[in-house]
């Protein structure tokens, strides 16, 4: 740890990746594994620009690669029109259950059930593509069990609402 504050002192910005370069606590090398001076060497090697610094360190943070940008773009695209699409649903689904009841009157139970399956259509949407990708390290069970629970509603829905409008169920 000495040497960790020693970098510190010499006014480099110390991530978590550089502890372990370093041979901190929780690095694969179980010690020291560089000096200082290697340590300043390899911060210097990328560069002002390619220095990874912490928040607040008053330095420049690391460039994104075109790659990296790309894949970012990706991912917002791919949160926007999933939560659109999702929150459709919901929408969708809570008007079928509020407002097409009353005109619909010889069809309550049917509007009910379609606008109850849109809403957790809606529901697994927005956990399968949105939530999953915006908390990738979330426990998996929570992640399943809301996936499950919104899917098993949504496919009973349907079978339901098929009964219902074929007049199998009256």
């Amino acid at each position: 740890m000495q040497k960790l504050d020693a970098v510190k002192a010499s006014g480099f910005g110390v991530t978590l990746g550089d502890m372990a370069a370093i041979g901190g606590p929780n690095s694969w090398g179980g010690g020291m594994a560089m000096d200082v001076a290697a340590a300043q060497k390899k911060a210097l090697a990328g560069g002002a620009s390619g220095l990874h610094v912490e928040r607040g360190s008053g330095g420049m943070a690391a460039p994104m690669s075109r790659h990296a940008r790309g894949l970012l773009r990706m991912l917002v695209l791919r949160v926007v029109l999933a939560t659109l699409w999702a929150g459709l649903l919901c929408v969708a689904g809570l008007w079928v259950m509020v407002d097409w009841t009353d005109r619909f009157p010889a069809y309550r139970w049917a509007c009910l059930i379609g606008g109850g399956t849109a809403l957790a259509m809606g529901q697994f949407v927005f956990a399968a593509l949105v939530a999953d990708r915006l908390f990738p390290r979330v426990n998996p069970w929570v992640s399943w069990s809301i996936q499950g629970v919104s899917g098993l509603v949504y496919v009973a829905g349907l079978v339901v609402l098929g009964l219902l409008l074929t007049g199998v169920i009256r």
